[in-house]
């Protein structure tokens, strides 16, 4: 009876994919969107940012800008709560120096912004914040994808790919895709049905030291 589930299963999804446009990787949108996959398995932030269109790696340094702006026009005493957040929120990166003044932030060069923009991509690719995170990113299919057509010509649009696995986590990639070129519009999005306590995540991390 599970067999038969199971089979029922992909066969709904194989109707889905054809219902949106045939078989995902077509045109090289399903080796970017596991390019994503990978980089997210590996904790890489370079790489996911490297799969991301000029004009949206741009967007995050200019994210991070106005961001700082809006920040730059609190009070003294609001910033301080600001920042005093940051860092509390931050506490699961490593890379991460504590600041205390605004103005350490405006030191920050573009590659520092962008670490920061990532944050969340970061965080969640941390092997110490999930358990068995390996065997989960290894259990990952792909199981949707839809896709759209901008314009007159089949070479701009945008694609999304979602993966799920056992566990019953998801992995969601968006692209876009600039004459004939896919690239990752956003970072990914990733639902894991568990994840460590702040407590059980330092604990895992002086195990793997």
């Amino acid at each position: 009876m599970r067999a038969i589930m199971k089979l029922s299963l992909l066969a709904m999804c194989a109707l889905f994919v054809a219902a949106c446009g045939g078989a995902a990787g077509d045109s090289g949108e399903r080796d970017v969107a596991q390019s994503a996959l990978n980089a997210f398995k590996n904790g890489d932030a370079s790489d996911a940012y490297d799969l991301m269109s000029p004009e949206d790696q741009a967007g995050l340094v200019l994210e991070f800008n106005a961001r700082l702006k809006q920040w730059s026009d609190l009070s003294k005493e609001a910033q301080e709560s600001a920042l005093k957040e940051i860092n509390e929120k931050l506490w699961w990166d490593t890379e991460w120096e504590k600041v205390s003044k605004l103005e350490e932030l405006e030191g920050f060069g573009d590659d520092e912004k962008i670490s920061y923009e990532l944050r969340g991509f970061r965080e969640y690719s941390s092997k110490e914040r999930v358990e068995d995170f390996e065997k989960r990113m290894d259990a990952f299919e792909l199981v949707g994808y839809s896709r759209s057509f901008s314009g007159a010509t089949l070479d701009w649009g945008e694609a999304t790919l979602m993966y799920g696995n056992a566990y019953g986590d998801s992995f969601q990639v968006k692209l876009e895709q600039r004459a004939g070129s896919w690239h990752v519009s956003s970072p990914p999005d990733v639902r894991f049905t568990d994840m460590r306590s702040k407590d059980e995540t330092l604990e895992a991390r002086k195990k793997d030291e």
